[in-house]
């Protein structure tokens, strides 16, 4: 009687258990105390203004130097530093922490 017992309530919790089928991220408003960290850029585009076309200058080396691709963009809540590491940009391409805007819903203006 106690092994029906355990196989009915094992079955029962296997069949009640219900995945969860959301896999969407979770939605965080923009915030200056939300994106606060330490980013380094892996994609960059240009879109002209008034244009659909949206251009790859991550890839182009006359557009994005190749010794900013390891370099690292550091925001607190007020302001950005740009930090030149790994291999160093002539001259050295860091910049003192700047003031940043929020250009509300979805736009990071800096100056880097």
């Amino acid at each position: 009687m106690k092994k029906l017992i355990l196989t009915f309530s094992i079955v029962t919790i296997i069949v009640a258990c219900k995945k969860n089928e959301d896999n969407t991220a979770p939605s965080l408003p923009l915030t200056k105390s939300n994106i606060a960290g330490t980013y380094k850029v892996t994609a960059a585009t240009f879109t002209p203004s008034g244009s659909p076309l949206a251009f790859n200058v991550f890839d182009d080396t006359t557009a994005y130097k190749v010794c900013k691709k390891d370099d690292l963009l550091i925001f607190d809540t007020t302001n950005y530093t740009y930090s030149d590491v790994g291999t160093i940009c002539s001259p050295n391409g860091s910049v003192s922490p700047s003031p940043y805007t929020l250009k509300l819903p979805d736009t990071l203006i800096y100056g880097g």
